[in-house]
Order: C-alpha cells, then structure tokens, then sequence
C-alpha cells in the first residue's frame, strides 16, 4: 500500500505542473537608476529550475504557472524576485546597482594594482576545453528596417575564454530585401570565433588584455570605475583607453580579484580599422566599421569559460553604384547547457563552410523547429512573427557564394539534392571549389553522400535523410555526351536508392546507437556497390555496365 501511495503523489505532483493553467510574463529589464535596458539579464524559475534570458533590448518572455516565481539577475545588480501571480500589474522591471564594499584600501582612479590586476588575469589561463550546447541569433537593420535573421544551435567548444569551435546542428535564415538588395551576414558566427580575449587579434582592434603589466601601463590608461560583492567574491571594474590614438579598443572589465579572473569585458571601437568581414556581390568594399563586444564568462568545474557572448557591429559599405549603406548587426551566442550535446548531422567533410551555406546543406529541419524545447531568446516573439511572416520576408533555403568572384545566388544552392530533375554535367563541371581535390589521372569524381540527421524527442528518434552531392569534392571533364549525362545521373539514383533502403528500416522506436549502426552499414555498403559502378561503367563509355546497372536503378 506504501509504494502505491508513493507512486500515486509522483504522478499526482507531475500531473499537477502540466495541467495548472499557464501564463505568459513578457517584461523589460532596465537599471533603476539610468533606465538603461539590460541586454541578456538571466531569468530563472525558482519552482522548476528552467530560465531563459532577456533579448538584445531587455525584453524577456516565460510561460510558466501563477504560483511560480522569476529571480532576474544582471552582473552587478541585486537579485530581483517576481511573483507570477502580480506580473499582470508589472511591465517594466528595475535593478538596483549592488551597493559598493569601501574596504581600507583606498584604490586611486589610476594604480599600480589595476595594472598588475588585469596583467594577472592572462598568468591565469587554462587550456582545458569545455563543451556546450549553444544558441546563436542575429539581427540586421538598415534605417531602422530588419533584413535579415539568423536563429542556430550549435555544439560549441570553448577554451581559455574564448570560442575553439562551433559545429552547427541546424538554422534557419529570413531576409528583406532593401531597395531591391538583400545583405547578408555570412560570416558573424567566424567572427566570433576569431576573436581572442587574451591573444593577439590580426582581424580586430587591440586591447589591454593583450598585454603584460609593463607593456599594458605604456599602451593603456586604467581607471577604477566601482567594486561590489557578488557570490562572496569582490569585483573590481576598471575602464580602460588607449593612451595614444591607435584605433583599439575602449570598455570596461569586470575582475575578480581574489581569483584574478574574468568575469566580463565590454570592448568598443567606433573606428575599427581591422575586420574579419570583405564585401561581397555589390558592396565594392566596407568603408567604416564600429564594434560592441561583451563576453561573460562564468566557472565550469573551475575553468572559466564563455556563459554569453554580445557581438555588436555597425558597417558603412559601398555599392558598386558608389552609394553608401549603413548596416546594424546585432549577434548574441549563449553557451546554455554544458552538460549535454547536440547529436550533429552526420556528413563527413574536410572544409570550412559559412553561416549560410553550413545552414543550407540540407533541407529546412521541420521536426527540430516545431518541436524545439532549447534555449532561445523568447522575448518579443510577436514581432519576430511579423518579420518572418512579412509579404517582403523569405526563407533562404537555397544560397551559393564563389569566393573567387565574390558572386552571390539565391537560386543556385550550393549543394545538389537528389530530385527527379535531372543533372547536366556543367552542374559540376570543372568547379573552381573543388581542384584542390582533383585528380590528374581521373577525368571525374562523383562525391554523393547521405546526410543524417537525429531530432531526439522525449519519447522517440525522428531521423532527416537527404541525398547530396557535394560540389566540394565533386567534379567533371568528361566530355558532354549523352552518355556522361546518364552516368552521373545514374550514380545519383543508386545512392539514392541506398537512401530508402535504410529510410526504410528506421523507426522512431530505434535507439540512436542502432540508428548509427544502420547508417555506417549502409555507408560501408555504399562504398563497395560505388566501386563495382564506376569500375563497369567507365565513365559511361562502357555501354553492357551502362545497360545493366541502368535495369538495376
């Protein structure tokens, strides 16, 4: 009778959470005394520990039950606790500034121990590696106008303050065109990933922390801005500037000086004269660029490692007709759960792609975008609904980018799906992308691979197959005959094939190790039955393997 009891109050406590009524709270958070709005303050369920953050304007969406409550925490500010059940009669949220600790020491505006304090931060580098699931979304403006949005997850690996690497699991991309002219963020993700906090940078301006406490006294004007308590540990904030006009950095640090670690930085530049970013298509070139970084860093099992990273930029670029366009960039990447990962697609390749072509190798990922339960910046979801949902807004689901001509398509994607259209040879024939590939003795290479990917859900394994050809590796000179023509197609079909075999023996049911299982089958399969086509077909010269394997596809 005890264990039934038991079992009864389980189930009764879990019923209750999902039954209650919901309510959305959608408030603003802003510093008491400024008003200013505070981008990427964190909020957190107290009765069921799930949270999300405030947007790049201080706004926050949760839907959760009346008897919950919200705590609202911002670096430097005291905690502030929200009743569901009063949200109705609040729009607005304010923190107040944590009241500054005056201890005996007195720190003069400019001190030998801010220098020593900042320096001491780059002795304090660990180079083991954390990894997390991570929430990438930016938004572009021009005169005040959203063009463009990108929302992506991606495993993030990070090491010593700073990005190592971003494996996309999936995205999505709108645009609005301006003027009859799209623009485009290729490349903010690698952006930010080049940046270092501790290092030299080649593509941005320069920054104390570069610097050992010699160097940094001749390069920089420390100052104390404030100190506070948070977590029992001492905060110093100090701004810095350059002391000659070089074109680095000016911002702000947030130190904790019993450790000497990061806590946060804000790094600003309103003339930068080094970018990661070149103009592309009708951009002739970028003529001015301005940067708002801030990274927050946060303790993992002690390593210090990125919690969230702001990526503002402003650029002035150049059309080829002379006239001049003002872009504002906004990017944030917050690394949200470092005890899990994301199962990535499974599509083996040496290269490096951009935002939008990593995000367009396959099909638009409805099962994970319906479904989605991650991390996401909520706030204000109605006007992302009426940006993607605007007569003048498209899902890009086809892109290709020539990085010799700087051309950009929206109608050539830059990877082949299989369809029942068929390919001409010029599809592939002799492309620039892939001669680092090519042999001198082989007159062609067909790459055709089977994209996987896994959408976990709570009760099952929902699986995307896509046949693709990858343009990368693939290419052509055969001469153009209709021969050659069937040949590759050919090709095309029989790994397609392959394809719904193994569509055909997955399940929802299946656990994710045997749907790897099948798929290495499958792939080892594929590279025995591609040997025995190319060998008695050659090329579509040989025309009884022609006419054979043309009877099997």
């Amino acid at each position: 009778m005890h264990k039934i009891a038991t079992i009864l109050l389980f189930f009764s406590f879990y019923l209750n959470a999902y039954t209650q009524e919901k309510v959305t709270i959608q408030l603003q958070v802003l510093d008491c005394q400024s008003k200013e709005k505070l981008p990427f303050a964190n909020v957190v369920s107290v009765k069921y520990q799930t949270g999300t953050a405030c947007n790049f304007e201080g706004n926050f969406s949760f839907i959760t039950t009346p008897d919950n409550t919200l705590h609202v925490t911002y670096i430097g500010y005291k905690k502030k606790t929200i009743p569901v059940s009063e949200y109705k009669t609040i729009t607005k949220v304010c923190l107040s500034p944590k009241s500054i600790n005056i201890e005996a020491i007195t720190v003069n505006a400019e001190s030998n121990f801010l220098y020593r304090l900042v320096a001491d931060c780059r002795k304090n580098r660990l180079t083991e590696m954390k990894s997390a699931k991570s929430y990438f979304l930016l938004k572009s403006m021009i005169n005040n106008k959203q063009v463009e949005l990108v929302e992506a997850y991606y495993n993030g690996t990070y090491q010593d303050h700073d990005v190592k690497d971003l494996e996309l699991k999936t995205g999505k991309i709108y645009l609005s065109k301006f003027e009859n002219n799209s623009y485009i963020s290729m490349g903010t993700s690698s952006g930010i990933n080049l940046h270092k906090t501790l290092d030299f940078n080649l593509y941005f301006p320069g920054s104390p922390l570069e610097w050992n406490e010699q160097k940094l006294q001749k390069k920089f004007k420390l100052s104390f801005h404030e100190k506070f308590i948070q977590d029992q540990k001492t905060v110093y904030v100090i701004d810095f500037q350059e002391r000659e006009k070089e074109g680095k950095f000016y911002g702000r640090l947030w130190v904790d000086s019993a450790n000497q670690v990061l806590i946060k930085v804000r790094l600003q530049n309103d003339f930068g004269a080094n970018s990661p970013f070149v103009a592309v298509s009708n951009a002739e070139k970028i003529s001015k660029i301005s940067f708002d970084i801030t990274k927050n860093f946060e303790l993992k099992s002690g390593v210090n490692t990125i919690k969230s990273i702001d990526f503002n930029y402003q650029l002035n670029y150049t059309r080829t007709n002379k006239q001049q366009v003002k872009v504002e960039t906004k990017a944030v990447l917050f690394a949200y759960n470092y005890n899990e990962q994301f199962i990535l697609p499974f599509f083996s390749k040496t290269y490096r792609l951009n935002d939008y072509q990593g995000i367009n190798l396959a099909p638009y990922n409805f099962s994970f975008w319906k479904k989605n339960t991650e991390f996401k910046l909520m706030a204000k979801e109605s006007e992302k609904r009426l940006f993607i949902e605007s007569n003048t807004t498209n899902l890009i689901d086809s892109f290709s980018y020539n990085p010799i001509t700087r051309e950009i398509s929206f109608s050539e994607p830059t990877y082949r799906k299989w369809s029942t259209s068929r390919m001409r040879l010029n599809d592939i024939k002799d492309k620039s992308s892939a001669r680092k590939y090519m042999n001198v003795y082989l007159k062609y290479n067909l790459d055709v691979k089977i994209f996987m990917d896994i959408n976990q859900t709570e009760d099952s394994n929902e699986v995307q197959l896509v046949t693709i050809l990858d343009p990368f590796t693939s290419y052509s000179n055969l001469d153009e005959s209709p021969n050659s023509i069937a040949f590759v197609n050919m090709y095309f079909d029989l790994v397609e094939i392959k394809k719904r075999e193994l569509e055909s023996k997955i399940n929802t049911r299946l656990s994710v190790k045997a749907i790897k299982l099948l798929y290495e089958k499958m792939n080892a399969e594929l590279v025995d039955i591609s040997r025995e086509f190319f060998t008695e077909t050659a090329g579509g010269t040989n025309r009884t393997g022609m006419s054979e394997w043309n009877e099997y596809v």
